[in-house]
């Protein structure tokens, strides 16, 4: 019987690594893509995150490479370091049985030896962000002569992160006759200028449609208190008793924060981030992978490429400021048909993220009440029934001849016909022990000796509990909402904190710094409280800050880095006549800045590598090239 993949024109070795990984037919868009990208052509694919493309891209230009040639053949360009290091990873995995093919990934806040190392064997694909790979072309140590193909991953995205320029100059460095390849989730005027520039006879492919969690898995979001979440993720954890669930944190801080706060609450996790060596995450990966570990909780790294059958559930413990990472994250759980649960906790400062998500999937989160004492003793005898029916592998069935599967931890797994009974449907479980010849009284001591030595944690008290809850969303719209959607503060009303100091930060108006970027940093990368930033007030090489007191060390220690440089922070030393800087906390969204500015560095959440303007001319010059000669020599393979 043919292989769907091997009908499209790939080879036999790429056919077989894509057997070994689990994939049996093509996507929608790899069946248009992959014969149009063999035959040499320029294409633009249209289409979201999810729907494939890595593969759409990677096996055909895989397959054209001439593997006499050691030198860089292929550019694939990423928006961020964790999207680089998956594509450059699926591509490893693809070229599996393709002997001699090396994969550089060059991205920011990485130590440039490694990169160098990479460099100089000789890899046939490089992978990476724009800001570096514009580093490495500045410095000469990226040769691109031999360049025979150029693929613009997520080029919206990229171009919505400032990367314009350093596309369009990376495109002018590349030979005139490679072949280009554009996806994007939409063709705005920026892609189409971009394309009109370097491309002709472009072919568009397209594949309508945004991607959904699958139907099997139950989503739900709780109103909760920022610093109510890690009880509240608790309290979910001990009521599903998941066999395995990934928690979800948009940075490597919080990764490491939530991950000692839980251990201290009696949940033991592994962290996975970018920080982490590839060698360390891969051994998480293989321990999550086999069972041996319960929980882990990551950023989003993990949140693309993770396929573990078991995940029963995923928490996430800060919205992502991108819809479409919420869909990644939550296809966690829910693989090959099982059903699965997710569990968003929202803030007031997350609510607008929320919205977002609804109106990306076109349908809205049912938002669900925090457990209570009550939810968590009904939920904690339902458990004491399932671990005694997986220690007598006792079900209810109509059919005594059902296989029952079991996960890697030896949990019995339930489907259609199979179900495990919980205390309401305990004396059908009785006759099913009677059925089986066991006596009912050898089934209650059981249940007694599972009793005594489960243990179960005492709640710790939450404002949630006294009934001090979040404002329901509904009548927080009533006061009115500012531009980005955040709740609008009555008049008079007080700001969170009435103590700021201000720091001085080594930035300023000539590093293209703006006042939302560095809030958004403040927030989103250093952790600064919400409300816990003040008045701002930039000047040409510096900026003056206003910091809520109880913060200032953690400011001051957090090694902020804006365009790949560390920014130096100190205490200021005041305005001329003597008068503190002190002033209003500015909004937690972090205006422009929390988004993936130009200058973020690259970090664990979906924004972008930084970069910073100063070391380039303008004009272009050194990097323009004459294309008013009309079209470029066309070849249809290499």
């Amino acid at each position: 019987m043919s292989n769907p993949f091997a009908e499209l024109g790939l080879n036999a070795d790429l056919v077989s690594a894509l057997v070994g990984m689990g994939y049996e037919t093509p996507s929608d868009i790899q069946l248009q893509a992959i014969p149009l990208i063999l035959d040499g052509g320029d294409i633009v694919g249209l289409s979201q995150t999810g729907s494939g493309k890595t593969a759409a891209f990677s096996l055909p230009l895989l397959q054209m490479l001439d593997m006499e040639m050691r030198h860089p053949q292929i550019l694939v360009v990423c928006p961020t370091r964790e999207l680089s290091q998956q594509v450059a990873q699926a591509i490893k995995d693809f070229a599996k049985h393709l002997k001699g093919v090396r994969v550089a990934n060059l991205y920011g806040g990485a130590p440039y030896p490694e990169q160098l190392h990479q460099l100089r064997q000789n890899p046939q694909v490089v992978v990476g962000t724009p800001g570096r790979l514009q580093d490495h072309l500045r410095k000469g140590t990226f040769a691109t002569e031999n360049i025979q193909a150029v693929v613009l991953d997520e080029a919206d995205r990229m171009l919505d992160m400032g990367f314009r320029d350093e596309i369009r100059e990376m495109l002018e460095e590349m030979p005139d006759d490679r072949q280009n390849i554009f996806f994007s989730a939409t063709m705005n005027p920026q892609i189409k200028k971009l394309i009109d520039r370097f491309s002709e006879n472009v072919e568009l492919v397209q594949v309508s449609g945004k991607v959904k969690p699958a139907t099997t898995i139950k989503q739900a979001w709780l109103d909760v208190r920022e610093t109510s979440k890690l009880e509240i993720l608790r309290r979910l954890i001990l009521r599903d008793n998941p066999g395995q669930a990934v928690i979800f944190c948009n940075t490597k801080r919080k990764v490491e924060e939530a991950a000692d706060a839980l251990g201290i609450l009696g949940v033991s996790a592994e962290r996975l981030h970018g920080d982490m060596g590839q060698p360390m995450r891969e051994r998480v990966l293989k321990r999550f992978s086999q069972g041996q570990v319960r929980f882990l909780i990551a950023t989003d790294v993990a949140g693309r490429g993770l396929d573990v059958a078991g995940i029963e559930a995923v928490y996430v413990l800060e919205m992502s400021h991108e819809a479409e990472d919420y869909v990644h994250r939550v296809g966690r759980t829910g693989r090959a048909g099982r059903s699965g649960s997710s569990y968003s906790l929202v803030s007031r400062r997350d609510f607008r993220y929320l919205k977002n998500v609804e109106r990306y999937i076109g349908e809205s989160i049912p938002k669900e009440n925090i457990p209570s004492q009550s939810d968590l003793q009904a939920a904690h005898e339902r458990n004491l029934v399932k671990k005694l029916v997986n220690t007598m592998e006792l079900v209810l069935t109509d059919n005594p001849e059902v296989e029952i599967e079991k996960d890697k931890l030896g949990n019995i797994i339930e489907t259609e016909q199979v179900k495990l009974p919980d205390f309401a449907t305990f004396e059908a479980f009785l006759d099913a022990a009677a059925a089986d010849e066991i006596d009912s009284m050898d089934v209650i001591n059981g249940l007694v000796e599972t009793w005594k030595k489960d243990t179960r944690l005492a709640l710790n008290s939450i404002p949630e509990d006294r009934g001090d809850q979040n404002l329901e969303r509904d009548q927080r719209s009533d006061r009115g909402d500012r531009n980005d959607g955040s709740p609008k503060r009555e008049r008079g009303e007080k700001p969170k904190f009435d103590e700021y100091d201000t720091l001085f930060f080594g930035v300023g108006k000539e590093d293209d710094v703006s006042a939302g970027q560095l809030t958004g940093l403040l927030y989103n990368e250093v952790g600064v409280t919400d409300g816990g930033v003040g008045k701002i007030r930039l000047f040409g090489r510096h900026t003056l800050v206003g910091i809520v007191k109880d913060e200032i060390d953690m400011v001051m220690k957090s090694n902020l880095e804006i365009g790949g440089r560390k920014v130096p922070i100190r205490p200021d030393q005041g305005f001329p006549g003597g008068k503190d800087f002190k002033g209003k906390p500015r909004s937690g969204g972090g205006g422009g800045g929390g988004g993936g500015g130009r200058f973020n560095k690259d970090r664990d959440r979906s924004g972008g590598e930084g970069r910073s303007n100063r070391d380039r001319d303008r004009s272009g010059g050194g990097y323009s090239k004459d294309r008013s000669g009309g079209g470029r020599p066309r070849k249809s393979n290499y």
